[in-house]
């Protein structure tokens, strides 16, 4: 016969049970109704990050995105790290919002379904918010931006976190985004490039001078507004050759 559980242990265990209960077999409507409770739902809405179900996860996102305010930032963060590319654009367009109220409202926060040409056609002008170059950016926030800017699950989720970037001029981000340009996958380029121009900083001139070349039409078109818009001394050469042939063509 089975020894029965000390009150002790079971104490524990009921603990136990409570603290991972959010994290498992939760509806997206239990998770938007915890969202309601306000800054003090952001460690369960945090827990929910754990949730198998992706619509569990985004929601949880979409909650802390609608709290907001400086608590939500690390939830955030965590949800940056997230394995599906849905969950990590609407992360990251949170951290954006917090520097940026209205942000998510401008149509870029990924509806949650397939993404991929949804997503890209929003990307269409290079015209764009910027923050005020007065507003600083927590170090830890650019960090998550770039990771997923550099290493994110999708295509589409590294491009949107380039154009996170640049709304955010994050100027310490420009090795992460140069390293993203090998994915050689040109809407992530382009996004790169739009970056760059906002932060209109030099320091990405070596990086993108290639790029003048390139054989998509877009890309090129972009990287000569960029190396413009840098005044990338470096790049002129290659940039009159560039034009000269299109003149010629």
């Amino acid at each position: 016969m089975p020894r029965p559980l000390a009150s002790g242990a079971l104490l524990v265990l009921v603990m136990l049970g409570s603290a991972i209960a959010p994290a498992f077999a939760q509806s997206v409507k239990e998770v938007h109704k915890v969202a309601k409770q306000g800054p003090s739902a952001l460690p369960e809405l945090q827990r929910f990050l754990l949730n198998d179900d992706v619509k569990v996860r985004a929601e949880a996102v979409r909650g802390m995105i609608e709290i907001g305010g400086q608590r939500a930032l690390d939830p955030l963060i965590e949800a940056t790290r997230d394995n599906d590319p849905q969950v990590q654009i609407l992360a990251v367009n949170g951290l954006v919002n917090f520097y940026l109220p209205g942000y998510v409202a401008t149509g870029m926060t990924a509806p949650l379904k397939r993404i991929g040409s949804d997503i890209r056609s929003r990307f269409g002008e290079t015209e764009g918010p910027v923050i005020e170059p007065y507003i600083v950016v927590r170090p830890n926030v650019l960090q998550a931006i770039g990771k997923v800017a550099k290493n994110g699950s999708s295509l589409d989720s590294r491009a949107n976190a380039a154009r996170a970037a640049g709304v955010l001029r994050a100027k310490p981000l420009i090795p992460d985004l140069i390293e993203s340009l090998k994915s050689r996958d040109s809407d992530l380029i382009w996004n790169v490039l739009v970056a760059f121009e906002k932060m209109k900083d030099r320091s990405a001139c070596p990086g993108i001078r290639y790029l003048i070349r390139d054989f998509d039409e877009r890309v090129q078109v972009e990287a000569l507004e960029a190396n413009g818009v840098l005044n990338c001394q470096e790049a002129r050469g290659d940039i009159r050759a560039v034009l000269a042939q299109t003149d010629k063509d």
